[in-house]
């Protein structure tokens, strides 16, 4: 997928295409700078990103839902099932480079919205050795 801003053009040089609005969510890209081949947008943790991101996702963008108050943060894990070296919590909304990853935690913040605040679980949990 190629990201154009509004206004912009593209030249197509693929018997077909989709065109599709972003939405509030991660993105994964593979080239730095939120360029390049670029996801869907996912809300959701996933225990192994998919192919072709996984280890070779270079930056991600967080475009949060302004329209209902919901934030997203992120941490990533190098390993499958959110194992080996994480990432620090990410919880600004624009590009963000990383390390390449395997596996990532979506998390909504409160943000004091009510509605966030019941799917936004019980806390976060770390470890100061591996586990």
């Amino acid at each position: 997928m190629e990201r154009i801003d509004c206004g912009g053009s593209a030249s197509i040089s693929t018997p077909s295409f989709k065109l599709s609005f972003e939405t509030p969510g991660v993105y994964y890209f593979i080239g730095t700078t939120c360029t390049g081949f670029m996801s869907q947008a996912h809300l959701s943790d996933a225990q192994e990103i998919e192919e072709p991101f996984k280890s070779e996702m270079k930056s991600f963008k967080i475009i949060n839902d302004t329209k209902n108050s919901i934030n997203y943060g992120t941490i990533l894990h190098r390993e499958i099932n959110f194992r080996g070296d994480c990432s620090m919590p990410k919880l600004a909304s624009g590009c963000i480079s990383t390390y390449p990853a395997s596996s990532i935690n979506i998390f909504s913040l409160n943000n004091n919205n009510k509605e966030a605040a019941k799917t936004s679980g019980n806390g976060v949990v770390f470890y100061s050795k591996p586990f």
